[in-house]
């Protein structure tokens, strides 16, 4: 388990990176004439400012549950992440139905 908690501590911090990035250009959603007044965009717009936020309070707990030696909680300190990114993911799948 300590060898998976480290590779998932590891590879977060590129993802902080990359969420950044994400966070920069997610305006541009906005750029679709009405897409202003859609409430799902704007949730999807919330979420992906949320992200890097997210990311980088897991990964502190995450490394500070490792470097304690329960690594079952640092595996498990990114469930926040699968929550903001399945919040992310449903609500643009929804304003696309929509």
């Amino acid at each position: 388990m300590n060898i998976i908690a480290l590779i998932i501590n590891i590879l977060a911090i590129p993802a902080i990176l990359l969420s950044g990035v994400a966070a920069r250009i997610s305006p541009m959603m906005f750029d679709a004439p009405g897409s202003e007044n859609n409430s799902l965009i704007k949730f999807a717009f919330y979420c992906l400012l949320l992200l890097p936020v997210v990311l980088i309070i897991t990964n502190i707990f995450g490394w500070v549950r490792f470097v304690g030696g329960d690594y079952s909680g640092a595996v498990f300190a990114y469930k926040w992440v699968l929550l903001v990114l399945l919040m992310f993911f449903g609500s643009v799948f929804m304003s696309i139905k929509g």
